[in-house]
């Protein structure tokens, strides 16, 4: 898993990547959530995966794919014509992370 996030990092800057859309909850690109233990029984952690970590600490900016407001957000940069929705929420805001942490997410992009 190292290995293939030096990779992941290698390209990222080969690319000039500067932001990276990962899936969360995932030891290797979890942006805000990932599992503490075996994927089937564990129960989750705040933290970031091994190759979002990577990517952070070498200026590469990581959305999970449930960071809706984020995204949209992200949309509306790209293409003016976008309309979004306001009532969207990032990963971190949502009632499930809420409950299951009790706590807002820390700083992790």
């Amino acid at each position: 898993m190292i290995a293939a996030a030096h990779e992941m990092l290698r390209r990222a800057q080969a690319h000039g990547a500067r932001l990276a859309l990962l899936h969360d909850i995932s030891a290797a690109c979890g942006s805000q959530v990932i599992y503490r233990g075996a994927r089937a029984n564990a129960p989750h952690q705040i933290g970031q995966g091994v190759c979002a970590a990577l990517l952070v600490r070498n200026g590469v900016l990581v959305v999970s794919q449930r960071d809706f407001k984020t995204l949209s957000r992200i949309m509306r940069k790209l293409d003016p014509s976008y309309r979004g929705r306001d009532d969207l929420q990032d990963h971190h805001e949502i009632e499930w992370y809420r409950t299951y942490f009790g706590e807002p997410a820390p700083a992790c992009r």
